[in-house]
């Protein structure tokens, strides 16, 4: 019964990343993925309850100690990207754990008159338990042409027994002007069963005088139907 769970599992999210416009993603942890092809992830998200107006699917696994992965990302508001991302962990009981990575994506269907180009983002997260609680920090750098944007991020994950965590994140971008926009997810993890994991959120992001509210949702799979973790932010060896 637990299999077969897994099995209708697996087709649904890779059904519904298939149907969905094809970059939205949830508040997590970067978890190392295991060797060959261990993680399908499949988001949708939108600005306006009930209308879904982007949409990502990421293909992932492990390789010589590191996590590589492939994108497809799409948004009524930009081109259609195909992206690829690399990230290397490194864990210390005392430290705590500390993920390096790099992301570049290139448009596959530029406006008419517009040139394709690549971006680059690359950064680091460093997380380490405090009783039951995990504080994280991910800041990024993102480079698009000559453009240069810092992405600051801190993040919380708590724990609602082994199935379910609960992120909260707070983050911006500097932008040209001199206020940094702000952005406030939460975001419960719930592990359905072994290897299905749904993550959506509810985030609101105040910019210019502005105050928007977006949700998205997701659905990480590990096709071999095995956890890289827990809600605990704990991952499996």
């Amino acid at each position: 019964m637990g299999r077969g769970l897994r099995v209708v599992g697996a087709i649904g999210g890779v059904i519904l990343c298939a149907i969905a416009p094809p970059p939205c993603q949830a508040a997590d942890l970067i978890e190392p993925w295991a060797s060959g092809v261990s993680d399908l992830e499949g988001y949708v998200g939108g600005t306006t309850l009930g209308i879904v107006d982007s949409g990502s699917f990421v293909v992932g696994g492990g390789a010589h100690g590191l996590s590589v992965g492939v994108s497809l990302e799409a948004d009524d508001d930009a081109p259609t990207r195909l992206g690829v991302f690399i990230a290397r962990t490194w864990e210390a009981a005392r430290l705590g754990s500390l993920d390096l990575w790099a992301a570049s994506g290139l448009p596959v269907s530029p406006r008419e008159g517009e040139i394709g180009r690549a971006d680059l983002t690359t950064g680091f997260e460093w997380s380490r338990p405090v009783g039951s609680v995990v504080p994280y920090a991910r800041p990024s750098l993102s480079i698009d042409g000559g453009r240069r944007t810092w992405h600051p991020l801190l993040g919380l994950l708590v724990p609602m027994g082994r199935r379910l965590g609960v992120h909260v994140e707070v983050s911006g971008v500097r932008p040209a002007a001199s206020r940094w926009p702000s952005h406030v997810a939460v975001s419960p993890n719930w592990l359905l069963a072994d290897g299905i994991e749904l993550i959506p959120e509810v985030a609101v992001t105040q910019e210019s005088g502005t105050t928007e509210l977006a949700f998205s949702f997701g659905v990480v799979i590990d096709p071999r139907g095995t956890s890289h973790g827990d809600a605990s932010g704990r991952t499996d060896p």
